[in-house]
């Protein structure tokens, strides 16, 4: 950008740097964990529904869904043009 270069990775790289979009539903309510691990992001939360951001590996997610009463889960991978854009729009001078 600008005749900079912006972010110089491998492919995985740049991938693992977006996380990954974890939509889960449940069947009956349940309440959000207190605390979430580092690398999670909430981007919303409900009793039936939790729709995160995961950063590293779901080993953890796994684990405290082994549990809970799951109806439905997505994981979304983001396309590698999704997380470039990212890095490679324009902004406006401040």
């Amino acid at each position: 950008r600008g005749g900079e270069l912006v972010l110089v990775s491998t492919v995985r790289d740049i991938r693992r740097l977006a996380g990954r979009r974890v939509r889960v539903s449940f069947a009956d309510a349940v309440t959000p964990p207190a605390r979430w691990p580092d690398g999670w992001e909430v981007i919303q939360v409900s009793p039936r529904d939790w729709d995160l951001r995961v950063h590293g590996a779901l080993g953890d997610l796994a684990a405290m869904l082994a549990a809970l009463p799951i109806a439905d889960l997505e994981v979304q991978i983001p396309h590698l043009e999704e997380i470039l854009k990212a890095h490679y729009v324009d902004k406006a001078p401040a």
